[in-house]
Protein backbone atom coordinates (compact mmCIF):
# COMPACT_ATOMS: atom_id res chain seq x y z
CA UNK A 1 0.00 0.00 0.00
CA UNK A 2 1.66 3.19 -1.21
CA UNK A 3 -0.81 5.60 0.46
CA UNK A 4 -1.90 7.08 -2.86
CA UNK A 5 1.02 8.63 -4.69
CA UNK A 6 0.32 12.27 -5.58
CA UNK A 7 2.88 12.20 -8.41
CA UNK A 8 5.98 14.33 -8.24
CA UNK A 9 5.64 17.95 -7.28
CA UNK A 10 7.75 20.87 -6.20
CA UNK A 11 8.25 20.84 -2.44
CA UNK A 12 8.23 24.10 -0.46
CA UNK A 13 12.02 24.02 -0.08
CA UNK A 14 15.00 24.83 -2.30
CA UNK A 15 18.30 23.05 -2.68
CA UNK A 16 21.71 24.70 -2.16
CA UNK A 17 21.51 26.27 -5.62
CA UNK A 18 18.12 27.82 -4.88
CA UNK A 19 16.25 25.40 -7.14
CA UNK A 20 12.93 24.01 -5.81
CA UNK A 21 13.28 20.39 -4.71
CA UNK A 22 10.97 17.95 -6.48
CA UNK A 23 9.61 15.08 -4.40
CA UNK A 24 6.89 12.46 -4.14
CA UNK A 25 4.55 12.88 -1.18
CA UNK A 26 1.65 10.63 -0.21
CA UNK A 27 -1.94 11.75 -0.60
CA UNK A 28 -2.42 11.83 3.17
CA UNK A 29 -2.88 15.32 4.57
CA UNK A 30 -0.04 15.16 7.10
CA UNK A 31 0.32 18.92 7.48
CA UNK A 32 3.04 19.74 9.99
CA UNK A 33 3.35 16.19 11.34
CA UNK A 34 7.08 15.38 11.32
CA UNK A 35 9.71 12.85 12.31
CA UNK A 36 8.51 9.72 14.15
CA UNK A 37 4.93 10.99 14.43
CA UNK A 38 4.80 11.20 10.64
CA UNK A 39 6.14 7.65 10.29
CA UNK A 40 3.67 6.32 12.86
CA UNK A 41 0.72 8.00 11.12
CA UNK A 42 1.64 6.60 7.71
CA UNK A 43 2.43 3.11 9.02
CA UNK A 44 -0.83 2.86 10.98
CA UNK A 45 -2.81 3.83 7.87
CA UNK A 46 -0.98 1.28 5.71
CA UNK A 47 -1.41 -1.52 8.25
CA UNK A 48 -5.16 -0.91 8.48
CA UNK A 49 -5.46 -1.15 4.69
CA UNK A 50 -3.41 -4.35 4.60
CA UNK A 51 -5.56 -5.96 7.31
CA UNK A 52 -8.73 -4.96 5.46
CA UNK A 53 -7.52 -6.41 2.14
CA UNK A 54 -10.18 -8.53 0.38
CA UNK A 55 -7.68 -10.96 -1.19
CA UNK A 56 -8.14 -14.66 -0.31
CA UNK A 57 -5.08 -14.78 1.95
CA UNK A 58 -6.42 -11.99 4.15
CA UNK A 59 -6.87 -12.67 7.87
CA UNK A 60 -9.65 -15.11 8.72
CA UNK A 61 -11.74 -15.11 11.91
CA UNK A 62 -10.13 -16.96 14.78
CA UNK A 63 -6.60 -16.56 13.48
CA UNK A 64 -4.10 -16.05 16.33
CA UNK A 65 -2.36 -12.69 16.75
CA UNK A 66 0.28 -12.07 14.09
CA UNK A 67 3.65 -10.38 14.69
CA UNK A 68 4.71 -7.15 13.01
CA UNK A 69 8.11 -6.95 11.33
CA UNK A 70 8.79 -3.30 10.57
CA UNK A 71 11.56 -1.86 8.38
CA UNK A 72 12.69 1.58 9.53
CA UNK A 73 15.23 4.20 8.45
CA UNK A 74 18.80 3.87 9.60
CA UNK A 75 19.13 5.54 12.97
CA UNK A 76 19.89 9.26 12.69
CA UNK A 77 22.70 10.21 15.11
CA UNK A 78 21.40 13.78 15.19
CA UNK A 79 17.91 12.77 16.29
CA UNK A 80 17.22 10.51 19.30
CA UNK A 81 13.80 9.50 17.96
CA UNK A 82 11.08 7.43 19.52
CA UNK A 83 12.07 3.94 20.77
CA UNK A 84 11.02 1.32 18.24
CA UNK A 85 9.10 -0.54 20.95
CA UNK A 86 6.84 2.51 21.30
CA UNK A 87 6.23 2.66 17.55
CA UNK A 88 5.35 -1.03 17.41
CA UNK A 89 3.01 -0.58 20.36
CA UNK A 90 1.25 2.31 18.59
CA UNK A 91 0.72 0.17 15.50
CA UNK A 92 -0.54 -2.78 17.53
CA UNK A 93 -2.98 -0.53 19.41
CA UNK A 94 -4.41 1.02 16.23
CA UNK A 95 -4.55 -2.17 14.15
CA UNK A 96 -7.88 -3.74 13.25
CA UNK A 97 -6.34 -7.19 13.70
CA UNK A 98 -4.83 -8.73 16.84
CA UNK A 99 -1.05 -8.22 16.90
CA UNK A 100 1.48 -10.34 18.80
CA UNK A 101 3.50 -7.46 20.20
CA UNK A 102 5.92 -9.72 22.11
CA UNK A 103 7.09 -11.33 18.85
CA UNK A 104 7.14 -8.09 16.83
CA UNK A 105 10.45 -6.54 15.81
CA UNK A 106 11.82 -3.49 14.05
CA UNK A 107 14.79 -3.47 11.65
CA UNK A 108 16.40 -0.03 11.44
CA UNK A 109 18.73 -0.45 8.47
CA UNK A 110 16.97 1.41 5.67
CA UNK A 111 16.47 -0.09 2.21
CA UNK A 112 18.17 -3.41 2.98
CA UNK A 113 16.18 -3.99 6.19
CA UNK A 114 13.56 -5.99 4.31
CA UNK A 115 15.90 -8.92 3.65
CA UNK A 116 16.69 -9.40 7.35
CA UNK A 117 12.98 -9.04 8.10
CA UNK A 118 12.08 -11.66 5.48
CA UNK A 119 14.56 -14.11 6.99
CA UNK A 120 12.90 -13.59 10.37
CA UNK A 121 9.46 -14.06 8.83
CA UNK A 122 10.61 -17.29 7.17
CA UNK A 123 11.84 -18.60 10.52
CA UNK A 124 8.56 -17.75 12.27
CA UNK A 125 6.46 -19.41 9.59
CA UNK A 126 8.72 -22.46 9.35
CA UNK A 127 8.74 -23.22 13.09
CA UNK A 128 5.01 -22.40 13.28
CA UNK A 129 5.48 -19.75 15.94
CA UNK A 130 3.25 -17.61 13.69
CA UNK A 131 0.49 -18.46 11.24
CA UNK A 132 0.96 -15.15 9.43
CA UNK A 133 3.31 -12.18 9.57
CA UNK A 134 2.71 -8.53 8.69
CA UNK A 135 5.92 -7.27 7.12
CA UNK A 136 6.09 -3.55 6.46
CA UNK A 137 8.27 -0.53 6.02
CA UNK A 138 7.89 3.20 6.49
CA UNK A 139 10.12 6.15 5.69
CA UNK A 140 9.94 9.78 4.62
CA UNK A 141 12.59 11.84 2.91
CA UNK A 142 10.18 14.70 2.26
CA UNK A 143 9.59 15.32 5.96
CA UNK A 144 10.97 18.81 6.57
CA UNK A 145 13.25 17.82 9.46
CA UNK A 146 14.69 14.74 7.79
CA UNK A 147 15.19 16.50 4.47
CA UNK A 148 16.96 19.47 6.08
CA UNK A 149 19.32 17.30 8.15
CA UNK A 150 20.28 15.11 5.20
CA UNK A 151 20.87 18.05 2.89
CA UNK A 152 23.06 19.82 5.46
CA UNK A 153 25.05 16.65 6.11
CA UNK A 154 25.55 16.01 2.40
CA UNK A 155 23.75 12.66 2.68
CA UNK A 156 21.13 13.61 0.11
CA UNK A 157 21.81 15.27 -3.23
CA UNK A 158 18.83 16.44 -5.23
CA UNK A 159 20.45 17.92 -8.34
CA UNK A 160 19.16 16.52 -11.62
CA UNK A 161 22.70 15.51 -12.58
CA UNK A 162 23.34 13.08 -9.76
CA UNK A 163 20.67 13.26 -7.10
CA UNK A 164 17.55 11.44 -6.02
CA UNK A 165 13.90 12.46 -5.93
CA UNK A 166 12.95 12.25 -2.24
CA UNK A 167 9.78 10.33 -1.53
CA UNK A 168 7.86 8.80 1.32
CA UNK A 169 5.62 5.83 1.86
CA UNK A 170 4.34 3.11 4.13
CA UNK A 171 3.71 -0.41 2.88
CA UNK A 172 2.61 -3.66 4.53
CA UNK A 173 2.35 -7.13 3.03
CA UNK A 174 0.93 -10.23 4.69
CA UNK A 175 3.12 -13.35 4.58
CA UNK A 176 1.76 -16.83 5.17
CA UNK A 177 3.08 -20.37 4.85
CA UNK A 178 3.44 -21.96 1.45
CA UNK A 179 0.31 -23.70 0.23
CA UNK A 180 -2.29 -21.31 1.59
CA UNK A 181 -4.78 -20.75 -1.24
CA UNK A 182 -5.08 -17.34 -2.82
CA UNK A 183 -1.49 -16.20 -2.44
CA UNK A 184 -0.41 -13.69 -5.07
CA UNK A 185 3.20 -14.88 -5.14
CA UNK A 186 5.78 -17.00 -3.35
CA UNK A 187 9.01 -15.69 -1.84
CA UNK A 188 11.18 -18.52 -3.13
CA UNK A 189 14.51 -17.42 -1.65
CA UNK A 190 16.55 -14.63 -0.08
CA UNK A 191 20.23 -13.80 -0.55
CA UNK A 192 22.41 -11.32 1.35
CA UNK A 193 25.92 -9.96 0.92
CA UNK A 194 28.07 -6.90 1.57
CA UNK A 195 29.73 -4.45 -0.80
CA UNK A 196 33.24 -3.23 -0.08
CA UNK A 197 32.01 0.37 0.24
CA UNK A 198 28.66 1.78 1.28
CA UNK A 199 26.70 3.79 -1.28
CA UNK A 200 27.17 7.01 0.64
CA UNK A 201 30.91 6.57 1.16
CA UNK A 202 31.81 8.59 -1.92
CA UNK A 203 33.60 5.66 -3.57
CA UNK A 204 32.28 3.87 -6.63
CA UNK A 205 31.45 0.18 -6.44
CA UNK A 206 31.47 -2.45 -9.16
CA UNK A 207 28.25 -4.13 -8.03
CA UNK A 208 30.05 -7.32 -6.91
CA UNK A 209 28.30 -7.56 -3.53
CA UNK A 210 24.87 -7.00 -5.03
CA UNK A 211 25.56 -9.56 -7.77
CA UNK A 212 26.64 -12.14 -5.16
CA UNK A 213 23.41 -11.57 -3.23
CA UNK A 214 21.43 -12.06 -6.44
CA UNK A 215 23.33 -15.24 -7.37
CA UNK A 216 22.77 -16.66 -3.88
CA UNK A 217 19.04 -16.01 -4.09
CA UNK A 218 18.78 -17.51 -7.57
CA UNK A 219 20.76 -20.61 -6.57
CA UNK A 220 18.64 -21.16 -3.47
CA UNK A 221 15.46 -20.90 -5.53
CA UNK A 222 16.82 -23.28 -8.17
CA UNK A 223 16.23 -20.66 -10.88
CA UNK A 224 18.61 -19.50 -13.60
CA UNK A 225 19.13 -15.83 -14.37
CA UNK A 226 17.88 -16.64 -17.87
CA UNK A 227 14.47 -17.53 -16.38
CA UNK A 228 13.88 -14.07 -14.91
CA UNK A 229 10.96 -12.10 -16.26
CA UNK A 230 11.60 -8.95 -14.23
CA UNK A 231 14.20 -7.29 -12.01
CA UNK A 232 13.10 -4.62 -9.53
CA UNK A 233 15.74 -2.40 -7.94
CA UNK A 234 16.01 0.68 -5.73
CA UNK A 235 18.44 2.84 -7.73
CA UNK A 236 17.39 6.46 -8.04
CA UNK A 237 20.62 8.37 -8.62
CA UNK A 238 23.63 8.14 -10.91
CA UNK A 239 25.91 6.26 -8.49
CA UNK A 240 23.36 3.62 -7.55
CA UNK A 241 22.26 3.15 -11.18
CA UNK A 242 25.87 2.36 -12.06
CA UNK A 243 26.13 -0.17 -9.24
CA UNK A 244 22.86 -1.90 -10.14
CA UNK A 245 23.71 -1.96 -13.85
CA UNK A 246 27.06 -3.60 -13.19
CA UNK A 247 25.48 -6.12 -10.81
CA UNK A 248 22.82 -7.13 -13.35
CA UNK A 249 25.47 -7.40 -16.09
CA UNK A 250 27.29 -9.97 -13.92
CA UNK A 251 24.33 -12.36 -13.91
CA UNK A 252 24.64 -15.32 -16.31
CA UNK A 253 23.17 -16.83 -18.38
CA UNK A 254 21.29 -13.82 -19.70
CA UNK A 255 17.61 -14.00 -20.49
CA UNK A 256 16.39 -13.70 -24.08
CA UNK A 257 14.39 -11.59 -24.47
CA UNK A 258 15.83 -9.46 -21.67
CA UNK A 259 13.74 -9.18 -18.51
CA UNK A 260 11.78 -6.09 -17.58
CA UNK A 261 14.11 -3.96 -15.42
CA UNK A 262 12.48 -1.24 -13.37
CA UNK A 263 13.13 0.94 -10.35
CA UNK A 264 10.50 1.92 -7.81
CA UNK A 265 12.10 5.38 -7.70
CA UNK A 266 10.62 6.09 -11.13
CA UNK A 267 7.09 6.17 -9.75
CA UNK A 268 7.55 6.91 -6.04
CA UNK A 269 10.91 8.59 -5.55
CA UNK A 270 13.41 7.42 -2.93
CA UNK A 271 11.37 5.40 -0.43
CA UNK A 272 14.16 4.42 1.96
CA UNK A 273 13.01 1.70 4.36
CA UNK A 274 9.61 1.46 2.65
CA UNK A 275 11.29 0.31 -0.56
CA UNK A 276 11.52 -3.40 0.27
CA UNK A 277 7.86 -4.11 1.07
CA UNK A 278 6.85 -1.86 -1.85
CA UNK A 279 9.06 -3.89 -4.20
CA UNK A 280 7.65 -7.17 -2.87
CA UNK A 281 4.12 -5.93 -3.49
CA UNK A 282 5.05 -4.76 -7.00
CA UNK A 283 6.65 -8.12 -7.79
CA UNK A 284 3.56 -9.96 -6.53
CA UNK A 285 1.38 -7.75 -8.72
CA UNK A 286 3.52 -8.51 -11.79
CA UNK A 287 3.19 -12.25 -11.15
CA UNK A 288 -0.48 -12.34 -10.17
CA UNK A 289 -1.58 -10.24 -13.16
CA UNK A 290 0.66 -12.07 -15.66
CA UNK A 291 2.50 -8.86 -16.50
CA UNK A 292 5.65 -10.92 -17.00
CA UNK A 293 6.73 -14.45 -17.79
CA UNK A 294 9.18 -16.02 -15.37
CA UNK A 295 10.36 -15.19 -11.87
CA UNK A 296 11.00 -11.72 -10.43
CA UNK A 297 14.25 -10.69 -8.77
CA UNK A 298 14.12 -7.90 -6.16
CA UNK A 299 17.42 -6.14 -5.41
CA UNK A 300 18.18 -3.77 -2.55
CA UNK A 301 21.16 -1.88 -1.13
CA UNK A 302 21.51 -0.46 2.35
CA UNK A 303 23.34 2.64 3.49
CA UNK A 304 25.79 0.46 5.44
CA UNK A 305 26.97 -1.59 2.40
CA UNK A 306 24.55 -4.40 3.26
CA UNK A 307 22.95 -5.79 0.09
CA UNK A 308 20.11 -8.23 -0.47
CA UNK A 309 18.09 -10.01 -3.11
CA UNK A 310 14.89 -12.03 -3.17
CA UNK A 311 13.34 -14.24 -5.83
CA UNK A 312 9.56 -14.28 -6.16
CA UNK A 313 7.65 -16.78 -8.26
CA UNK A 314 4.07 -17.77 -8.90
CA UNK A 315 2.86 -19.89 -5.97
CA UNK A 316 3.44 -23.22 -7.74
CA UNK A 317 7.06 -22.50 -8.67
CA UNK A 318 10.40 -22.48 -6.86
CA UNK A 319 11.52 -24.31 -3.74
CA UNK A 320 12.31 -23.28 -0.21
CA UNK A 321 9.29 -20.98 -0.36
CA UNK A 322 7.22 -19.54 2.44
Amino acid sequence: MRLGLKFFEELPWNDAAGVPIVGGRTALDLGEITDDDRLATMAAHALRECVASPIPTARHPGEPPAPLLLCLPTSDPDLPGRPTADLLAVLAATSDAPIDLSASRAFASGRAAVFEAMNEAARMLADRSAAAVYLGGVDSLVDAGTLDRRLRAGRLKTSTAEGVIPGEGAVFVRLVREGEPGALATVASIGRNHEEHARGAGQSTAGAGLAKAARAALASAGILAAELGAIIHDAGDRVSFREVSLAIARLRPRAEPPPLITTTAACAGELGAAYGPFALGLAAFFLARDVINGATLVLGSGEDAGHGAAVLTRPSQGRGAH
